[in-house]
């Protein structure tokens, strides 16, 4: 069963975390520290940690984290007491989602034809959706080119 992500304790040795504790990091009105919400958006400039962060939630997905980085350490916390270590990226029961650069090289392919983009998928998390999310893709590749 999965339970919601309440906040990442520490990140260690991965890009600009070098030594990033939660609790002293994300703290809100009244001093107090803030746990993420159902949905939150990561933003920011180049460089500063969003695809860092993509990549630590990934690897609970993938089973692995990037060979980019030195010694990684991680600790994320989630509701009911359940904590995610790098060392225990897999058996954690949390249901991971996560649609970054590292998920596109792996499962997209775009091929040129004339005019146009294909978009070729390895993978669909929704296979019977599979055909509208390449004719919408198509459509929005289209709308960039003008």
């Amino acid at each position: 069963m999965s339970g919601k992500i309440k906040k990442i304790d520490s990140i260690k040795n991965m890009a600009v975390f070098q030594d990033f504790h939660w609790e002293s990091a994300v703290i809100g009105e009244g001093n107090n520290v803030v746990e993420f919400k159902k949905i939150n958006i990561f933003y920011g400039r180049n460089y500063s940690g969003k695809t860092t962060l993509s990549r630590i939630f990934r690897a609970m997905k993938t089973g692995s984290i990037s060979d980019k980085y030195d010694a990684p350490e991680f600790q994320l916390s989630f509701d009911g007491g359940i904590t995610v270590t790098q060392n225990s990226l897999t058996g954690h029961g949390q249901i991971v989602r996560v649609f970054n650069e590292d998920f596109v090289k792996e499962n997209l392919r775009f091929t040129k034809r004339r005019n146009y983009y294909l978009l070729r998928t390895a993978y669909c998390p929704e296979p019977h959706r599979a055909g509208t999310f390449r004719r919408e893709m198509a459509r929005y590749l289209q709308s960039q080119k003008g």
